[in-house]
C-alpha cells in the first residue's frame, strides 16, 4: 500500500508555517511514501521539493479561481490564480494534469461556486475533494447540496 498526502501547503502559502525540509523529513518519519505540495497559487515549494525528493514530490498547485479553488498535480508550471474556473482548466489540461476541486463546499475556505458550475465542470475533472482537516464545520465539505454533484457521476473522490 502507498501513504500518500494530497493536500500539503508549505511555506510559499500564506497560511502555513512548514518549511519544505521539515516537511520531507515528517514524510519519511512517518513514512508517506508520497506527497502533494499543493501550495496556493504557485508552485515554487513544490518545485524546490520535488529537486530535493523527486521519488517523493507531486507538484502541485491550488488554485484560486474566481469562483473557487482547484487543485492541480503533476504540474511543470504554474498557473496563475485569479481566472474563471474553466480557464484555469484549460491551462492545466496543457500540462496534463490531474485535476481536482478543493472543498468545494466550504464557503468559509473561498468557495463561492455559483449554481451550476460545479455540475459543468464535471466531465473536466478528475476528482472532487471530500475531507480536508482544515474545514471548520465538516458537514459544509463533506456533505453535497445535490447528491447529484458527485454520487451520480462515479466521481473519484480525494482526501
Amino acid at each position: 500500500m502507498i501513504k500518500a498526502e494530497f493536500h500539503c501547503h508549505s511555506i510559499y502559502s500564506p497560511d502555513s508555517l512548514f518549511k519544505i525540509s521539515s516537511i520531507l523529513e515528517t514524510c519519511r518519519e512517518k513514512g508517506i511514501d508520497k506527497i502533494a505540495i499543493t501550495d496556493l497559487d504557485q508552485v515554487h515549494g513544490a518545485l524546490e521539493a520535488k529537486s530535493k525528493d523527486p521519488e517523493r514530490v507531486i507538484v502541485g498547485e491550488e488554485i484560486q479561481t474566481t469562483e473557487g479553488e482547484i487543485l492541480a498535480y503533476f504540474l511543470s508550471d504554474l498557473v496563475p490564480g485569479g481566472l474563471s474556473p474553466m480557464k484555469t482548466i484549460e491551462a492545466l489540461k496543457k500540462q496534463s494534469a490531474f485535476i481536482s476541486i478543493a472543498h468545494p463546499f466550504d464557503p468559509m475556505r473561498g468557495s463561492t461556486w455559483q449554481k451550476g458550475t460545479l455540475e459543468a465542470l464535471l466531465p473536466f475533472i478528475d476528482a472532487i475533494e471530500v475531507f480536508n482537516a482544515r474545514c471548520v464545520k465538516p458537514c459544509l465539505l463533506y456533505t453535497s447540496p445535490s447528491p447529484r454533484d458527485r454520487t451520480s457521476t462515479r466521481m473519484p473522490s480525494s482526501a
